[in-house]
C-alpha cells in the first residue's frame, strides 16, 4: 500500500497542476499585461541612461582633477566636490527647485561675471545662470534657468570654480537609482 501511495501522489499532484496549463488564457489581459511590463522596462532603461551618464560624467572629473558641481534641482541641493570628496554641500532656493525649464545633465561653466553692482554670477552656456541671492538678475534670455543660492555659499562656489569646471544637473527628487529597485 505505501508503495503504491508514493507513486500516486506526485501523479495526482501533477495532473492538478497541468489542469491549469492548457494555454487558455485571456488573449487582452494578456496583452495589456505585456504592454505595462513594456512600459515599466523603458522607464527602467531610461533611469539606467541617466544613472551611467552620471556615473561617466563622475568618472571624467575624477580624471581631470579639477572641481566640479553637482546639483539636485528636485532635492534643492547642491555639492562641489573634487575627485571623489565633497567639499561643499549647499541648498538651492526654493524659487530655484522649479524643475519646468531646468536643464539636466552635464554643463560647462563658461563665463564668470564680477560686474557693478555685486553682479556676480556663473553662466553655463545659455542653459544656467548660477546668482546669490538678492543680487540683480543676469538678463541671458527668457530660456536661462536662474539657480539662487545664499550669498556665503555662492561666493565659496565662485571663487573655487574656474572657466571650464564642469556641472553635472539631476533632476529626479529620489537620487540616482540602486539595484533591486
Amino acid at each position: 500500500m505505501t508503495i503504491r501511495n508514493k507513486h500516486l501522489v506526485p501523479i495526482v499532484l501533477s495532473a492538478l497542476f497541468l489542469m491549469g496549463a492548457d494555454g487558455a488564457g485571456d488573449p487582452e489581459n494578456d496583452r495589456a499585461l505585456l504592454i505595462e511590463q513594456s512600459r515599466q522596462l523603458t522607464t527602467r532603461i531610461e533611469a539606467l541612461k541617466v544613472e551611467q551618464d552620471f556615473l561617466i560624467f563622475q568618472k571624467e572629473c575624477y580624471s581631470m582633477d579639477s572641481k566640479y558641481l553637482v546639483l539636485d534641482v528636485g532635492a534643492g541641493t547642491g555639492q562641489l566636490k573634487y575627485k571623489n570628496r565633497i567639499l561643499k554641500t549647499f541648498g538651492l532656493s526654493k524659487s530655484s527647485r522649479v524643475r519646468i525649464g531646468a536643464p539636466s545633465g552635464r554643463l560647462q561653466l563658461t563665463e564668470k561675471t564680477d560686474g557693478p553692482g555685486n553682479r556676480y554670477g556663473l553662466v553655463f552656456g545659455k542653459a544656467l545662470i548660477m546668482e546669490p541671492k538678492g543680487a540683480p538678475f543676469l538678463n541671458r534670455g527668457k530660456q536661462t534657468f536662474h539657480i539662487l543660492l545664499g550669498k556665503k555659499d555662492f561666493m565659496s562656489v565662485y571663487y573655487a570654480l574656474e572657466k571650464g569646471a564642469l556641472a553635472y544637473v539631476k533632476q529626479d527628487v529620489n537620487g540616482p537609482l540602486r539595484p533591486g529597485k
